[in-house]
């Protein structure tokens, strides 16, 4: 499964930039990448993964493509969490499935609370780099 498209989603400081691959009408996919990483991290497992998804790879803030933060203004966890919810809304994405590798998948607990997936339904935790690629793998 190719590259679809590069996104640049604006925000206040800028814009945010994400990769997609899959077809639009498959069940969406937010997939977040680790600490001092980028999107790049899900170019060799995406075309691993079922190609039935819509997987959105987003740099966090100050990561990969996206717009740096203004001077003096911190990085903080519950800011990342702010950029994934805008990046949800610019999307328009009501429900999705979070892909998170190390510091992506902490920020998606920080977002959906440990052990609860979104829409508050129970999600298994598999200690692995990328957990929620297991749980897709798993389902199908």
């Amino acid at each position: 499964m190719g590259l679809i498209s590069e996104l640049k989603l604006a925000v206040p400081w800028g814009h945010i930039a994400a990769k997609a691959w899959g077809s639009l009408q498959g069940p969406p996919v937010l997939c977040l990448h680790g600490w001092l990483d980028n999107a790049n991290s899900f170019d060799r497992l995406i075309p691993l993964l079922p190609q039935d998804f819509y997987y959105v790879a987003m740099d966090f803030g100050g990561h990969g493509l996206s717009s740096h933060y203004r001077p003096g203004v911190p990085y903080y966890h519950q800011t990342f969490v702010s950029e994934i919810r805008r990046v949800v809304a610019a999307l328009k994405w009501n429900q999705f499935s979070i892909l998170g590798h190390s510091f992506g998948e902490y920020t998606d607990q920080q977002l959906t609370g440990p052990g609860i997936g979104l829409g508050g339904k129970d999600r298994s935790y598999c200690p692995t780099a990328f957990p929620c690629a297991y749980e897709i793998c798993r389902e199908r």
